[in-house]
């Protein structure tokens, strides 16, 4: 399969990496399974510029509510709004909105209904010290938005409201139009507020839940909880169910990775599709990563449904579309259609419709999948360990302290890797990761990941078709071009090529072309040198270029131009 470069620019701060994240599962299909925001999406056809409405229905936006837009891409902006940016929610009815540039302000004028999918997100809610009420211990804030049982993060820019704490997760109660509180469980007590703090108080989400959404969602699901936690940090949580309305889940295990962003200087890319995510981050000369989701359907010899309910217990026979091809005392997986869970279990024996399994925990509704079914995954701890969120049972499986996770004598066909470029490499089968020491593979889907030699996290970029080379002889170039003064090109010789920096200040960059004059490349629209190179700085121009990012000793990514 493919991956899809969707942001490869400096992140900002931590909101606005939090912020890129979150719209880059929007872009890739993951559904938003779990949120305390609100987030409306209208096509085009729903615009109407005769009445200036947004037509969605139940949309559940109230006047006030201040919501950011997005477009599908930017020629696809509604007449009358920017891309990117916050307006408010005004003449509101049970299926339409209209929006203003102020609260409570006249709605704008629809000038064209714009093209592809329209998205309104609900922002959050903040609150200077005067609209913290200690006596009644309530929050003031006009069409806050919020409802009973939402799970919302508090943040501040000062000292924290009396009785709450900075950067923590609370649950809205006695929500009104223009006030709530806050308690400690859902449905709880309300808390105690002793003062109404300093600076400016931030109630909103602060975290999100998403959904798998690929080619095998009607099977497996990876859910990936994603929120604030530590200063300058994104953490991800994987999980195999996660209940959206009490706002908790069920994982193979309950460690976490963070994603270190920085206030400034970072850098962020995110590859993926609807089936598998990889993040990763650079602050300096630091990388955080994080990969996720589940191993895409190739082909899988021996995968079958229930054609009735299974009941948990031991030497269970279960009947089965077909036994065919299962091998007796192997192991497989069983999947509940219905999320009931999922675990590892042995057959022992079989006829052509039934199979015998040594111990089912668990009862399965009929429909539930059995067999090498694709297997989601979580890369955790900085890249040091991976762990399958896929398996409810462990049992039978291998704990690796080192850099492999979770293995399993689930696949026995083997084959070995032909390696080009002299590296070592993981196969990813489902339910099984190998060690990198390991000469022959268990392999089923042969997804390979690519392995640097070290833990560290590594860049290889590589140019295909070298066209020239150099060295800079301006100091500096400006953010858009790159100077050689001992050349004399042709006038747009190089338009489309790319160009790399290979050595020197602004090491590892890779832009694309626009122009070029005798002595200077000019870059593309929308590519911006992070770092601009000096005189100290030597490139390449190729015809493609490629980026590959090898991440402690997990993964590795190729962007390409």
């Amino acid at each position: 399969m493919g991956y899809k470069s969707v942001v490869n620019r400096p992140a900002g701060n931590r909101a606005q990496a939090l912020s890129e994240i979150w719209k880059f599962f929007r872009a890739t299909g993951w559904t938003l399974h779990d949120s305390a925001s609100k987030t409306v999406e209208a096509l085009a056809a729903s615009i109407d510029t005769s009445g200036d409405l947004v037509n969605a229905t139940a949309h559940g936006f109230v006047n006030g509510n201040r919501v950011f837009y997005t477009a599908a891409q930017a020629a696809d902006v509604i007449g009358g709004l920017s891309h990117g940016t916050n307006y408010f929610v005004v003449g509101v009815a049970a299926n339409t909105f209209q929006l203003s540039l102020t609260q409570g302000g006249a709605a704008i004028d629809f000038t064209s209904q714009g093209g592809g999918t329209h998205t309104f997100e609900r922002l959050d809610v903040e609150v200077l010290p005067a609209g913290v009420d200690i006596t009644l211990e309530k929050i003031n804030s006009t069409a806050h938005g919020f409802a009973n049982g939402d799970k919302i993060l508090y943040r501040g820019t000062g000292t924290a409201i009396g009785g709450l704490t900075l950067n923590t997760f609370y649950f809205v109660i006695a929500a009104a139009a223009n006030e709530f509180q806050l308690s400690l469980t859902q449905g709880g007590a309300a808390i105690n507020f002793t003062s109404t703090g300093t600076g400016v108080h931030t109630f909103g989400e602060g975290q999100r839940v998403y959904k798998s959404n690929g080619e095998n969602a009607d099977r497996i699901y990876e859910y990936i909880r994603i929120y604030w936690s530590t200063a300058n940090a994104v953490t991800f949580d994987p999980w195999y169910l996660w209940n959206a309305t009490t706002h908790v889940g069920s994982g193979g295990n309950t460690t976490y990775t963070n994603i270190t962003t920085s206030e400034t200087g970072s850098y962020l890319w995110l590859y993926g599709d609807k089936n598998l995510i990889f993040i990763v981050c650079k602050v300096a000369a630091a990388y955080t990563s994080m990969g996720f989701g589940h191993v895409p359907k190739r082909f899988w010899a021996t995968l079958t449904t229930l054609t009735s309910p299974a009941t948990s217990g031991t030497n269970v026979v279960i009947n089965v579309a077909n036994a065919a091809d299962f091998i007796i005392n192997n192991y497989y997986q069983m999947v509940g259609v219905n999320g009931e869970g999922r675990d590892r279990v042995q057959v022992t024996a079989k006829t052509s419709n039934t199979l015998t399994i040594t111990s089912l925990p668990r009862n399965y509704a009929s429909g539930s999948f059995i067999g090498q079914c694709p297997s989601t995954f979580s890369l955790i701890a900085g890249g040091y360990n991976i762990y399958m969120t896929c398996s409810a049972s462990v049992a039978g499986l291998t704990d690796t302290s080192t850099s492999g996770g979770l293995a399993s004598q689930m696949l026995t066909d083997s084959a070995v890797d032909p390696d080009t470029r002299g590296e070592s490499k993981y196969v990813m089968t489902p339910l099984m990761w190998m060690e990198s020491s390991v000469a022959a593979f268990a392999y089923n889907d042969k997804y390979f990941f690519r392995i640097p030699t070290t833990g560290l996290a590594a860049e290889d970029t590589v140019g295909v078709g070298e066209m020239d080379a150099g060295t800079s002889t301006s100091d500096p170039n400006t953010s858009t071009t790159l100077k050689d003064n001992t050349k004399a090109w042709g006038t747009d010789v190089h338009a489309g090529k790319v160009v790399i920096i290979t050595f020197g200040v602004g090491v590892g960059q890779i832009k694309k072309i626009a122009t070029n004059t005798g002595t200077i490349l000019i870059l593309a629209t929308g590519e911006v040198w992070v770092t601009t190179p000096d005189n100290t700085s030597q490139y390449v121009i190729c015809t493609e270029g490629y980026r590959y990012f090898s991440i402690n000793q997990a993964m590795a990514y190729r962007e390409g131009m």
